[in-house]
C-alpha cells in the first residue's frame, strides 16, 4: 500500500508541475466568478460610500441651490457605487438655513471619518469637495467657508490629529 500512495503522489505532483502558476490561478478564478465579483465590488466601492454621497449632496446645496451641473457630478458617484440617492432629503437640506446646512455637513464629515476611512480616500474626498463646489461656476462665501471648515476637518483626519471645527454665522 506504501508504494502504490507514493506511485500515484508522485503521478499526481508530476502532473501538478506540468500546469504552470497562470493556469492554475486562471481555473481558481473561473471557479470562484461569483465570489470575485464581489470582492471587485467591494474594493471600488468606497468605505463609507453612502456618507460620501450624502456629503456631496450637502456640499452642493450648501448655498441654498442645487445646480445642474451639481447634481449631475453627485449621481455620477451614486450611479457608479449603486446608491440610490433621496433627492427629498438633498432638498430638505437645501431648504434649511444656513447655519443649520453648515452644522449638518460638519457631523457628517465627522460620522464619514469615525468610519476610519483610508487617509488616501479622504484626501480625495477633500478634493472632490473643491470640485463640487465649483461644480456650478460659482463660489458664494459660505461655499468658501463651508469648503475651508469641510478640508480642515479631512486633512486633520489624514494627518492624524484633531480638527478644531468652529460654526460660522
Amino acid at each position: 500500500l506504501v508504494g502504490s500512495e507514493m506511485c500515484i503522489r508522485d503521478r499526481w505532483e508530476a502532473g501538478r508541475r506540468r500546469i504552470s502558476l497562470w493556469v492554475m490561478l486562471r481555473r481558481a478564478l473561473s471557479q470562484e466568478r461569483s465570489e470575485l465579483g464581489d470582492l471587485l465590488k467591494a474594493l471600488v466601492r468606497p468605505t463609507g460610500a453612502r456618507q460620501i454621497v450624502d456629503i456631496l449632496g450637502q456640499l452642493a446645496t450648501i448655498d441654498g441651490e442645487l445646480d445642474q451641473a451639481e447634481r449631475q457630478l453627485i449621481q455620477t458617484f451614486a450611479d457608479h457605487w449603486q446608491i440610490a440617492l433621496d433627492w427629498q432629503a438633498i432638498h430638505d437640506h437645501q431648504l434649511a438655513n444656513a447655519s443649520l446646512r453648515l452644522r449638518s455637513l460638519s457631523q457628517a464629515v465627522t460620522s464619514y471619518l469615525e468610519l476610519n476611512p483610508p487617509k488616501d480616500q479622504a484626501r480625495q474626498l477633500a478634493d472632490l469637495s473643491v470640485l463640487i463646489i465649483r461644480a456650478d461656476g460659482k463660489i458664494t462665501l459660505e461655499e468658501e467657508i463651508t469648503l475651508a471648515e469641510t478640508s480642515n476637518q479631512l486633512n486633520s483626519y489624514v494627518h492624524g490629529s484633531n480638527a478644531e471645527y468652529h460654526y460660522v454665522n
